[in-house]
């Protein structure tokens, strides 16, 4: 999982200039991290966790939204991620 700070650098947008992956410390350019956050549709992402509260039944809320995403990026996103970069 990445993180800045303890905090998921995918929250932190643009002005997170270090990756840490796996334990190991990295400098990414500022510019990259900026592009790539940029170029990832956070409204998708919004609409895709709200659709699956909907399905769920369950309401649709900011604290609810946000639970998810949390939960999401701490126990999904890195093994994601990493199965997605491995089959490339």
């Amino acid at each position: 999982m990445l993180f800045y700070r303890g905090i998921p650098a995918l929250l932190r947008g643009g002005d997170a200039p270090f990756l840490f992956v796996a334990g190991k410390e990295g400098i990414m350019p500022d510019n990259l991290l900026d592009e790539l956050a940029r170029w990832i549709d956070t409204a998708v992402i919004a609409e895709a966790i709200l659709q699956e509260l909907e399905n769920q039944n369950i309401e649709q809320t900011l604290a609810n939204g946000q639970r998810v995403w949390l939960d999401f990026l701490e126990s999904e996103l890195s093994e994601g991620l990493r199965s997605s970069i491995k089959a490339r």
